[in-house]
C-alpha cells in the first residue's frame, strides 16, 4: 500500500504503474541529506525542491526506510511532505 500527498491509496500494481509513468515535475534537487545506519536498516532524510508541470516551485522533505535482505538493500517505506516554495524578497 502506498499513499502520496494526493491522499490516494495505491496497491503495489498501481504504485509501480505510477513510478514508470513520466515524472510530473522537473528540476528535482536534494540537499541536507542525512543517512542513519542502524545495523541492517538505514533511514534517509532529505530536503527537496522541484518544479511542477505548471511552473510552480515546490519544496518538501522525505524519509525513506531501507532494509538489508539477502545481501541487498530494499526500500521498505517512505514518507513525503511537499508545499509551495515562497521566496521572500530582500
Amino acid at each position: 500500500m502506498s499513499s502520496l500527498p494526493d491522499f490516494l491509496l495505491r496497491n503495489k500494481k498501481q504504485f509501480l504503474e505510477m513510478m514508470t509513468a513520466p515524472r510530473p515535475f522537473t528540476e528535482l534537487k536534494m540537499d541536507d541529506v542525512r543517512v542513519r545506519l542502524l545495523g541492517d536498516f538505514a533511514i534517509i532524510h532529505s530536503h527537496m525542491t522541484f518544479r511542477t508541470k505548471d511552473g510552480v516551485l515546490r519544496q518538501g522533505r522525505y524519509t525513506d526506510d531501507w532494509q538489508r535482505r539477502d545481501g541487498k538493500m530494499a526500500l521498505r517505506g517512505g514518507k513525503r511532505y511537499c508545499r509551495r516554495l515562497i521566496r521572500r524578497s530582500d
